[in-house]
């Protein structure tokens, strides 16, 4: 039976030192309160300083994304159209984004110019403008004939003075809005030429930065990553084709109903169409006054005629949009509207996306979520 060596002088109970050869105990201690909040502190300031110092670029980023999510298919199929090339896809999907906002802010301004003689006449004799009496057809529509004589009625005595004073507080509001959501011009002129280098290059890298993405999104969510990450790019294609391609077909086709009745400054009224429809606001705020210019200055007939072209505008948007968006991802049409409405009121112009992405992963989320059911104790 062997026996421990103790020590001459010390207690039965004490073991012997350790030899010179064995390695150390570990001491036990209890927790480092300050290094690990020094270390928390240390890894917040290396996530926020990229951020901090790409502040100024993070809007054309964002924006960049956002395009070539919702192009990158047009690209991939033009590179095929040309031989192959990647550069030359990349070429002229770059100058066709210029020409988008080029060429409607060169018809803006030619209509401006064109038009301006006829912009001051009419601003000089409107306040002294007289509403004609309610055509006899208006009290015959059904539900709503009555009530719409008595308002035209009501507006024809008031006169344009009183209407305008009504009108301009609420005016100047909505312009305000609009100013505040979108910029200035120059502002947006020099987000937007950054936006298209940026987008070039996520073009050049596409396939690279997306499996980046990927990657990242699956060290975080495992098995959920990488279905996120599919998901905002079907939700950003979605939005593209059913509300900006809606937006634009509904745009179009109201200004050839604008042309036909020969309207002024048709095509300028049709950029203003197009930022409402985009807006979910609609064309209705630019449609309503040009049929009333129609009834008064062209007779009942054009008046008609652009009261019938206004409703069909209406049914574009009806018809059109849900059948672009059922294309796109599984997603209730409810979800992907009220991002847009949303995120429009939230983050400016780039709501548009960022709030059905925002609101589409929730929802897909929560969805699965529930879907697995509650979790059994192993």
């Amino acid at each position: 039976m062997k026996h421990r060596a103790v020590l001459p002088g010390a207690p039965a109970n004490q073991t012997a030192p350790p030899s010179a050869g064995s390695p150390p105990r570990a001491e036990p201690r209890g927790v480092d309160l300050a290094r690990t909040v020094i270390a928390v502190l240390l890894i917040a300031l290396l996530i926020a300083a990229p951020f901090w110092i790409l502040k100024p670029f993070l809007g054309a980023t964002a924006w960049a994304t956002m395009l070539t999510v919702a192009t990158w298919p047009l690209m991939v199929r033009l590179q095929k159209g040309l031989w192959g090339k990647r550069w030359l896809s990349i070429t002229v999907m770059t100058l066709g984004l210029l020409a988008l906002v080029a060429v409607p802010l060169t018809v803006m301004v030619i209509g401006l110019l064109e038009n301006s003689d006829r912009i001051k006449a009419f601003l000089s004799t409107a306040p002294h403008y007289r509403i004609p009496a309610a055509p006899a057809w208006l009290g015959k529509l059904p539900l709503v004939g009555g009530k719409a004589t008595a308002m035209w009625t009501s507006a024809a005595a008031a006169g344009v003075p009183a209407l305008a004073a009504k009108v301009t507080p609420h005016a100047r509001g909505l312009a305000a809005w609009v100013a505040g959501k979108f910029g200035g011009l120059g502002s947006f002129l020099l987000e937007f030429v950054l936006t298209v280098a940026i987008q070039a290059v996520m073009f050049a890298r596409g396939e690279q930065a997306a499996a980046g993405v990927k990657a990242f999104a699956c060290r975080v969510a495992d098995r959920y990553g990488e279905q996120t990450v599919d998901l905002i790019g079907g939700t950003i294609h979605t939005v593209a084709m059913g509300v900006v391609v809606t937006a634009l077909a509904q745009a179009a086709f109201a200004g050839v109903g604008l042309a036909i009745a020969h309207v002024p400054v048709a095509a300028l009224l049709s950029l203003v169409m197009f930022a409402l429809c985009v807006s979910q606001i609609g064309p209705i705020p630019i449609l309503a006054p040009v049929a009333i210019w129609a009834f008064t200055s062209k007779g009942v007939g054009w008046g008609i005629f652009v009261i019938v072209w206004t409703v069909a505008t209406s049914l574009v948007n009806n018809v059109l949009r849900p059948v672009l968006l059922k294309r796109g991802v599984d997603l209730p049409v409810l979800v992907t509207l009220t991002g847009v409405i949303g995120g429009l009121a939230s983050f400016g112009t780039l709501g548009v996306f960022v709030g059905p992405v925002l609101l589409a992963v929730t929802y897909t989320l929560l969805k699965a979520w529930v879907r697995e059911g509650p979790t059994t104790a192993a």
